[in-house]
């Protein structure tokens, strides 16, 4: 599912050029972690998209779970982007190894390029396409996925789920109906 919306974002039919992921590593070491910039409120122009900002979950989801350091750190980069983290507790881990099926990680860099533009040069597009895939990671991917740890809790959060991925597809990336697909049990179904 993640591979579309980098798809979209990205406009390519491959993975993502990791390229931007190697070069923002290799910038990793310059970047002054102290100076980042969350999701600006101008990227949640519409009621659903506010909806979707304002509702509280990961500070709760962080103190009541006890996620693997990947699920966390990507719980404290979706919050840090949405501007729920106090800039007294925000951390960043040096960016890690990437590889073309870690999907996580790339959503991990993703959120990190976002927050630090300021410090790193990017083309139109890949600013374009960083901010698409961090709005979807925020607002989507990182809550469901650190539900989603038992089969039974994934069934019962896939319409929610659905509705929630439409709304940001249509409305955040353009992305046409039918390219919507999602990995379900090995198999790919339209929604």
């Amino acid at each position: 599912m993640l591979s579309d919306v980098f798809s979209v974002a990205f406009r390519t039919s491959s993975v993502p050029d990791v390229a931007l992921f190697k070069r923002f590593q290799k910038q990793w070491p310059f970047i002054n972690r102290e100076v980042f910039t969350p999701a600006s409120d101008d990227l949640f122009s519409s009621d659903d998209l506010r909806r979707l900002h304002d509702e509280l979950y990961y500070d709760d989801a962080m103190k009541a779970q006890q996620p693997r350091d990947d699920y966390l750190e990507l719980l404290h980069l979706s919050w840090t982007f949405l501007g729920g983290a106090p800039g007294s507790c925000v951390k960043f881990r040096a960016p890690g190894a990437m590889h073309h099926a870690r999907w996580m990680a790339k959503a991990i860099y993703s959120l990190k390029i976002y927050m630090f533009q300021d410090q790193f040069v990017l083309t139109a597009a890949e600013k374009k396409g960083v901010t698409n895939i961090s709005l979807f990671v925020a607002l989507i991917y990182s809550r469901y996925w650190n539900e989603a740890s038992l089969l039974k809790e994934l069934l019962s959060m896939m319409p929610d789920f659905l509705h929630r991925y439409r709304l940001t597809h249509f409305e955040l990336l353009g992305m046409p109906q039918q390219r919507l697909s999602i990995a379900t049990f090995g198999t790919s179904r339209n929604i």
